[in-house]
């Protein structure tokens, strides 16, 4: 069967559809698996809630070398101003004037804050 690959930030992963940030259910009731569905397609969605353009690119580019038997893609650009990086297993986001950081993208334990007018997001204190 063909593969659907779709790549965005939260719109195209499904956010608060089930959960408000993160979780394989969003995905399962985001656009793009409705639109698999009716390709008859395998899905897969790569989206990040809160990623970069720059995210959204490499994990289109790294998901190619994954997969055999594409139908199509989908990429969804989100705000040039986000930005995003992985190092030391942390996911780190900004966006004009939040901050995220976590480890497990899909079990996050949402602790959060406001400093000197700066929303912070991590997965602890």
């Amino acid at each position: 069967m063909k593969t659907l690959l779709v790549s965005g930030c939260s719109i195209t992963h499904g956010s608060e559809l089930f959960n408000d940030f993160m979780h394989p259910e969003n995905i399962k009731l985001s656009y793009s698996q409705h639109l698999a569905d009716r390709l008859n397609c395998n899905l897969l969605n790569v989206a990040l809630s809160a990623a970069s353009n720059e995210y959204i690119f490499h994990s289109i580019v790294d998901a190619l070398g994954e997969i055999q038997n594409i139908h199509s893609i989908i990429v969804m650009w989100t705000a040039y101003c986000r930005l995003y990086w992985k190092t030391n297993d942390r996911h780190y986001f900004f966006h004009n004037g939040n901050a995220t950081s976590m480890e497990n993208l899909f079990d996050f334990k949402r602790s959060d804050k406001k400093i000197n007018g700066c929303w912070l997001v991590a997965d602890d204190e």
